[in-house]
């Protein structure tokens, strides 16, 4: 059976942020906190994208997963290999 091929993708997403200490109302920072985040693409859903820092082909197990809430996402690109 041919093993399934893994894309290599980067999700640029915003995540909640805190701000410490007696903050006025005039300090508070809504500001959108986005982050890049590259990784094998293990499983996207309506809900979630779970990005693995490692894929280990020969028994098709990932390592090292994040979950990132799609209403949080903001793009998705594949990544290609350069030749």
């Amino acid at each position: 059976m041919a093993k399934k091929q893994i894309k290599i993708v980067k999700v640029e997403w915003f995540d909640a942020c805190s701000q410490e200490g007696q903050i006025s109302i005039d300090e508070i920072d809504t500001a959108k906190y986005v982050i890049e985040t590259c990784g094998f693409l293990a499983q996207k859903t309506k809900k979630y994208i779970s990005l693995a820092q490692g894929y280990k082909k020969d028994w098709e197990q990932f390592r090292q997963l994040i979950h990132i809430p799609m209403v949080n996402v903001l793009k998705i690109t594949e990544m290609k290999a350069s030749k």
